[in-house]
């Protein structure tokens, strides 16, 4: 090969681009990856139906007057233990004694009683909607206690101005307070059993020596005991200073009285309150009564 071409050669070479650099691959993106949803809440509880209630409180569909006549007379008391069915219209359709008195007139007059006045908000299911329920309680019956005798108020009626031959009388007096000389032990029984109370109106006639030498009834209590009773005392127990002519000489005088009879229960024990329906989850009625 000659000079010539050898020089071409290289010439050649020489005008030849040096290869490419071969690329590089970019290093990866990361992306962070979102935090995981919070799980989901769950749903709520079903909503708890409601039990039936009373409208009022039960002790207050009883009265005195509801006291059996029978349980009466028979000195029945006690506690009535009871379960009503409501209707979805609140009405009581049943009642059923879970736990008897011991009396069966007051456990009759119980269910009666509740069946006729009762009255209820109705039981409601989870959805609100008004259902058939029910409802227990209980009802004490307590004997009113006997009546006992108070001392009767006794008054001095103004009694017309006395004359004797021509003057002035001044009238007896008495010389211990009226009411002082009854006690309760004089109210007669048979008018205590009744009870029966009343006023009775007197006129006493006082001697010279200061008694009750006569007693006429002027009106009456509407009770022969009591009016006898009134005249008994006085006549044994009363005492005057004798009513006094116009020269203070003794005479015969004449006193209008007039006497309130009226017997008074004992203050009852034992009754108790009722209960709190919130907390037991019952009702008690108590149901006093006054005998007749």
């Amino acid at each position: 090969m000659s000079a010539l071409t050898i020089l071409a050669v290289a010439a050649v070479a020489q005008a030849s681009p040096p290869p490419a650099p071969r690329p590089v691959a970019p290093p990866p993106v990361v992306h962070p990856l979102a935090p995981p949803a919070p799980p989901a809440p769950p749903p709520p509880p079903p909503r708890a139906g409601q039990p039936a209630r009373p409208v009022m409180p039960l002790i207050y569909y009883f009265t005195e007057d509801d006291y059996p006549a029978s349980a009466l007379r028979a000195d029945e008391q006690g506690t009535t233990a009871f379960r009503l069915d409501v209707s979805p219209e609140g009405r009581v359709t049943g009642c059923t004694v879970t736990a008897s008195s011991g009396s069966a007139a007051l456990d009759s007059a119980t269910c009666r009683i509740l069946r006729a006045r009762a009255r209820y908000r109705p039981a409601t299911d989870a959805g609100g909607r008004p259902v058939a329920g029910s409802h227990s309680g209980r009802a004490r019956w307590v004997l009113p206690p006997e009546p006992s005798a108070t001392v009767p108020d006794i008054e001095l009626l103004p009694a017309p101005p006395a004359m004797r031959h021509g003057q002035a009388v001044q009238h007896p007096r008495p010389l211990a307070p009226l009411p002082s000389l009854f006690a309760a032990a004089d109210y007669p029984a048979e008018a205590l059993a009744a009870p029966a109370l009343g006023q009775t109106g007197l006129e006493l006639v006082v001697g010279v020596d200061g008694g009750v030498a006569g007693c006429a009834t002027l009106f009456s209590s509407g009770v022969a005991a009591l009016d006898r009773a009134a005249c008994r005392v006085l006549r044994e127990r009363a005492r005057f200073a004798p009513a006094r002519d116009a020269f203070q000489g003794p005479v015969p005088g004449r006193l209008l009285v007039r006497i309130s009879w009226r017997p008074e229960p004992d203050e009852a024990e034992g009754e108790g309150e009722g209960e709190d329906e919130e907390a037991e989850k019952e009702a008690e009625a108590k149901a006093p009564a006054t005998r007749s």
